[in-house]
């Protein structure tokens, strides 16, 4: 195995367990958590990309919700 192909895996492998440990550690359901977990672990590249642009979702403060004064 080249060693371009060694680091590729490498780092998708970490992605992969960086967004699993994002996912549990984050707000959702079981049901929800478990999905994007067999997502990601299944389909590492696609379902990392998945997840990534539709899976977490960042809730802002409420003092964003207001207009400025």
């Amino acid at each position: 195995m080249s060693l371009r192909l060694t680091i590729a895996i490498l780092v998708v492998a970490s992605l992969d367990v960086w967004a699993i440990r994002k996912i549990f550690s984050g707000q959702g359901s079981r049901k929800e958590k478990w999905f994007w977990t067999a997502t990601v672990a299944l389909l590492p590249i696609l379902g990392l990309m998945v997840w990534s642009l539709v899976g977490p979702r960042i809730n802002k403060p409420d003092m964003y919700d207001e207009a400025p004064p």
